[in-house]
């Protein structure tokens, strides 16, 4: 057919796909779909077909469509691959904003770092999003990492290795030829002049003499809300278990097995499924937490739109004031590991500490040849319980100091 505006218009929506061809510009025409019309182009590169759209037919008019045709297939006849230097075009333009929406989009990021990587780029990063990510140098990076600095030392690290991060990926992701559109990250200057602004280690913990106050300070009261028992038990679950907030905060009631004595913690920092045995007081705690509850119900419920605790650090900083003991969440996975690494009647290796702490061992012969069963930290979740029992008050000490072999253990285990 002739492709001009009287002819177009006779054209209608097809099922399939249904190309019409141009009597006089060879490899000019229109493909039709259920719900479009484009006017396309289409040829042969180094024996390769080449198909590109032009626009859509209403958008453009056949004679504006016909003379953009005529320079692609200009493009065509010459060789060049008109569809390769779109994308070449394309990975050039990558703005920082289309950079970190595919990076979320590809990374699986938990909510609570996204949330973080969401403030740093809306805020700090705000003025580049719209710029090419390639254009973003050294010196731009040097230059707000100082200013930012100045006020908030510890927040700018964090922001600037969510942009590192976010650099990383795109050298990867966007390339022309095989080769990074950006050929190096530009936040590496900050690693070269040691920039980063220097974080001491936190070290704060419920020391042995404190475990009473806190053990009865969370303890709940009559008095207190539903929020705030929910909040009190899951410090005082944190304490026995070592969990991180947000795994303990999303346990349901499926992950608790009585009959084979553990909890499971599915979605972990590490992405490696956690499994903890418990001894017979924490599983007479779980039990009271459980009762009344359906599978799928958080353990440690609240109203909010997640349906677990989250965000409740002003709760916890509440109740740290009123039992007399300062702590956070965090204060007490350390509290946890403290007790393992120095207050048991026995040795606890550096691997089941690792283990009871859901960290992945870094060294090759733990890492790929080391077979782990779960059971084997039973013996040192009970002697924490027992332990923190005793300082509470509740139990008798254990008086057996004997210190035994990391060989034994690991014969055990």
């Amino acid at each position: 057919m002739r492709i001009i505006k009287s002819e177009v218009d006779k054209i209608k929506f097809s099922d399939k796909d249904v190309f019409y061809w141009d009597d006089e510009l060879k490899g000019f025409g229109i493909k039709t779909t259920a719900t479009s019309k484009t006017y396309i182009i289409q040829g042969r590169v180094n024996n390769k077909s080449i198909r590109r759209k032009i626009g859509n037919v209403g958008t453009l008019t056949p004679d504006e469509a016909r003379k953009e045709a005529i320079k692609l297939l200009a493009e065509l006849v010459k060789g060049v691959d008109i569809n390769a230097e779109k994308k070449k075009d394309q990975a050039k333009g990558v703005t920082l904003k289309q950079a970190y929406d595919d990076y979320k989009r590809i990374k699986r990021l938990r909510d609570t770092t996204q949330a973080g990587y969401d403030s740093a780029f809306n805020t700090v990063f705000k003025d580049w999003l719209d710029v090419e990510i390639k254009k973003i140098n050294r010196d731009m990076i040097e230059n707000k990492f100082k200013t930012y600095s100045k006020d908030k030392p510890i927040a700018t690290n964090l922001y600037f290795r969510a942009l590192k991060a976010v650099f990383n990926f795109a050298i990867e992701k966007y390339c022309i030829d095989g080769e990074p559109v950006i050929p190096s990250n530009p936040c590496n200057r900050l690693n070269v002049f040691k920039m980063w602004n220097e974080m001491k280690p936190r070290d704060r913990y419920v020391k042995p003499a404190q475990i009473k106050m806190f053990y009865y300070g969370v303890t709940p009261d009559e008095v207190d809300t539903p929020y705030i028992k929910a909040v009190k038990n899951q410090c005082k679950f944190i304490l026995f278990t070592g969990l991180r907030d947000q795994e303990a905060a999303c346990l349901r009631r499926k992950d608790i097995d009585f009959d084979e004595k553990t909890i499971t913690v599915e979605d972990t920092k590490n992405h490696h499924r956690h499994i903890l045995p418990f001894g017979e007081w924490l599983g007479g705690f779980l039990s009271e937490l459980c009762e009344g509850k359906k599978q799928n119900d958080y353990i440690f419920a609240s109203g909010n739109k997640h349906g677990h605790l989250k965000d409740h650090r002003k709760a916890v900083r509440q109740i740290s004031k009123d039992c007399g003991v300062a702590f956070s969440l965090h204060d007490l996975r350390r509290t946890f590991a403290s007790i393992v690494a120095n207050d048991l009647p026995f040795v606890v290796s550096e691997y089941h500490q690792q283990r009871l702490l859901n960290h992945i061992p870094q060294d090759v012969h733990s890492k790929h040849y080391v077979q782990f069963a779960d059971e084997a930290l039973r013996k040192p979740m009970q002697a924490v319980e027992d332990y923190i029992l005793a300082q509470a008050g509740i139990k008798e000490p254990v008086k057996d100091n004997k210190v035994v072999d990391i060989k034994d253990i690991r014969k055990d285990a």
